[in-house]
């Protein structure tokens, strides 16, 4: 009848790796390393070596490479004779050697070198790395165009990605939805979308929603709302995980569905989604292979290579 529940649900775990540098270690590589130099550049290398390392696992840390690299080599031969001295006379003082042979456009050029390095500390170099997060939540507001793209704009400023996009009671309207998806999903790089709740109870999910490239190649889709995804929807795309409020999925499609799970022709997770057409759960589940009913509207489904999923059809 309209307004069934069916969900399809199993297990899975994923183990997630943190590699974890201490700042400790540099320190002391870094001071035994750079201890002959003016203490001034000695502090600047330091603080750029720390910037390095320690973003070196956030992802495009390639990147940082080229402005520290080109700022390093100009400081690097401002004096190279300087340093020669300076390693080979040990009663000298650095600062005294730099002083005594440093001329007054080397000392020109070293200040817009220093400038340029000082901005890379300040900002930790966040602007040439890409931040990775588990997922950005917007929440309670107003989605409109104009906001989407301050948001867009911030994104790429800042080279942050995502691995989910959340809305959460927002506000939004039928004719900018497309757009506002399509432009967040591009610039979080996200392979996860959700919108949890909508202020909108009459929201409605057009077809075309469902046929934009940023959506069809997502892992995992929410939405909480009416859904125009239908038969051919469910059987051309596939998704992970799939949660949808309301939606027009046939009794044919998902027995379809079913015989496709039970072949291990998917790599579902979980589905779940209230059905507005009436479905005869005895003439769906009829004649299929290692299916076993372990409580009311439940059955535990057993594909080809031994996988178990769960079934559940609430009227």
């Amino acid at each position: 009848m309209p307004g069934q529940e069916w969900k399809l649900s199993c297990t899975t775990m994923t183990t997630l790796h943190f590699a974890i540098i201490t700042r400790v270690i540099f320190n002391n590589l870094i001071q035994k390393s750079v201890k002959f130099l003016h203490p001034y550049i000695t502090y600047i290398i330091k603080m750029l070596l720390i910037m390095i390392l320690g973003n070196i696992c956030c992802g495009d840390w390639f990147a940082i490479l080229s402005p520290v690299l080109k700022a390093c080599k100009a400081l690097l031969e401002i004096s190279l004779s300087a340093l020669v001295a300076t390693l080979n006379s040990p009663s000298h003082t650095s600062m005294n050697i730099f002083q005594a042979q440093m001329t007054s456009s080397e000392i020109r050029h070293l200040k817009l070198v220093s400038k340029d390095m000082k901005y890379l500390i300040e900002r930790g170099g966040q602007h040439l790395t890409k931040h990775n997060v588990r997922y950005l939540c917007i929440d309670e507001i107003n989605l409109t165009l104009d906001f989407c793209d301050r948001l867009q704009d911030d994104f790429r400023e800042n080279r942050i990605t995502c691995d989910m996009l959340l809305f959460n009671s927002c506000n939004i309207y039928d004719e900018d939805i497309l757009t506002i998806v399509d432009k967040l999903l591009g610039a979080t790089e996200a392979n996860q979308f959700n919108i949890l709740e909508s202020r909108n109870r009459n929201f409605r999910f057009k077809k075309e929603f469902f046929w934009m490239p940023s959506v069809r190649k997502l892992a995992e889709l929410g939405l909480a709302g009416e859904c125009d995804f239908s038969d051919d929807d469910l059987l051309s795309t596939d998704y992970r995980i799939l949660y949808l409020e309301r939606c027009r999925i046939s009794e044919y499609a998902l027995r379809q569905f079913l015989e496709e799970l039970l072949d291990s022709k998917r790599n579902i997770v979980i589905v779940k989604f209230k059905v507005q057409n009436a479905i005869d759960v005895d003439r769906l589940l009829n004649a299929l292979s290692n299916i076993e009913r372990t409580a009311e509207r439940q059955w535990n489904l057993r594909n080809v290579r031994g996988r178990i999923m769960e079934i559940r059809i609430e009227n």
